[in-house]
């Protein structure tokens, strides 16, 4: 009908193996953040990055994403609304991407590593590399998502169905 706005297109696969596929990809991006900081942190002459400092800084850049309102980088003007989980084009659940995010400082990142005994500018250059590191892995995401939602790419789905969980006695592999 006319006048009547389209449904969001919700990111609900259809198969568990795809969800599954999309929250373990969810998982490496995570992982691969904390790589890209122990790499930096290295870099900037630190033995590790300081203790859980990649956990405080991606609470406190979501929960401002959250309370601003969130405009996501690359979203060339629109805003989009809050309170929308699993539609697609709206955050990342888990990682950092909205613009504007790493500014300021930094989501408490900067001051973590200022403590460790960096400069103040090479820190912050650090927060906004990987805020920017965040939000590829999050574009990356999104398109895993757009193809896996309600079945649609063949490939993205056959991938999905190679998914698969061995469970030896102590612990979990994939």
């Amino acid at each position: 009908p006319q006048g009547i706005p389209p449904a969001p297109l919700r990111c609900v696969c259809r198969s568990a193996a795809a969800a599954a596929t999309l929250e373990v990809r969810r998982a490496k991006a995570v992982e691969a953040l904390r790589k890209a900081l122990a790499r930096q942190c290295e870099a900037l002459g630190l033995v590790a990055p300081p203790q859980l400092a990649l956990e405080r800084w991606r609470f406190a850049c979501k929960l401002a994403e959250e309370q601003g309102g969130t405009q996501l980088a690359g979203a060339k003007g629109k805003r989009r609304k809050r309170g929308l989980c699993g539609v697609l084009g709206t955050p990342d659940p888990l990682l950092p991407c909205g613009s504007g995010v790493a500014g300021g400082d930094g989501g408490g990142l900067v001051e973590d590593l200022v403590r460790a005994g960096v400069d103040t500018a090479k820190a912050e250059r650090a927060a906004e590399e990987l805020h920017a590191a965040s939000v590829a892995e999050a574009a990356k995401l999104e398109a895993l998502a757009r193809r896996l939602v309600d079945g649609g790419d063949a490939a993205a789905t056959a991938a999905a169905g190679r998914l698969s969980v061995a469970r030896p006695r102590h612990s979990l592999y994939y």
